[in-house]
């Protein structure tokens, strides 16, 4: 047999070798329903033009924005988010990343009103401070951080596109993995002790081999919410009493929608 021969066999088994290790997603299948839409508002230092122009700015919260959309769409989460206000401070300064509560108060005073968390139905309007990059966090290892209560979060623009949706999921009342939390806790108990108001035992993200759901920290990231009805080829990414943080958003999205009614 000649060389080439070989080395076109030797293609041929790469190629197959590839396809058949290749982990199939397989995500739940939804019933179509009226949506709840969630107005997102950014606030950004005037210093980032410096190195970035407004359009590039935008097009990176615009894939933000189409990260979260395709993440609730393949969770059957009836959500919808959209952007209504992106704004440039001069105010703004990379120390704020150092602390969510100050930072709050800083930006109602540079816009001299504190930006709504709720719109005029009472639907949640989620508030973003972003930055330019994730250094300038506490310890210089952040890429987000979401605060303990309200609607307000920190996303850096040098960051992946799920960020900011996982922070927002923060705020919906979603987790972490469990492996992640046992990181940083003797027990699942001991750290649902430390929520207010107590978390679900389901409201976790999930990891599924080498993969995790949007809330959970694992080398590749499915554009989901954990839930027992989502697949990573053999494997259930979810789990109905531990680890279904799509029935949280869904919850969460049931409630505010009731204000329409």
């Amino acid at each position: 047999m000649s060389v080439s021969r070989k080395c076109f066999l030797c293609f041929i088994l790469i190629l197959w070798n590839n396809f058949s290790y290749a982990e199939v997603i397989s995500y739940p299948n939804c019933e179509r329903s009226e949506s709840l839409k969630t107005p997102i508002q950014l606030y950004l230092s005037e210093k980032v033009l410096a190195t970035r122009t407004k359009d590039a700015v935008h097009q990176i919260l615009n894939k933000w924005v189409n990260y979260s959309n395709v993440v609730l769409r393949n969770s059957c989460v009836p959500i919808e988010r959209y952007l209504s206000k992106v704004e440039f401070l001069d105010d703004i300064d990379e120390t704020w990343f150092q602390s969510l509560s100050a930072a709050k108060v800083l930006l109602t005073l540079s816009l001299g009103y504190e930006p709504p968390e709720l719109n005029n139905r009472s639907i949640p309007s989620f508030v973003g401070v972003v930055f330019d990059s994730y250094k300038a966090s506490f310890g210089g290892s952040n890429c987000g951080l979401s605060s303990d209560s309200g609607n307000f979060f920190f996303a850096a623009l040098d960051c992946a596109d799920f960020v900011m949706e996982h922070e927002i999921g923060h705020l919906s009342g979603a987790h972490h993995d469990h492996e992640s939390i046992l990181s940083s806790h003797s027990t699942l108990n001991a750290f649902e002790q430390t929520t207010y108001p107590r978390i679900k035992s389901f409201a976790y993200g999930w990891r599924c081999g080498n993969y995790g759901t949007v809330m959970s920290f694992a080398p590749q990231k499915i554009p989901a919410y954990s839930s027992p009805e989502l697949f990573v080829g053999d494997l259930a990414c979810g789990d109905q009493r531990l680890g279904d943080n799509a029935r949280v958003m869904r919850t969460y999205a049931l409630k505010h929608m009731r204000k329409f009614d």
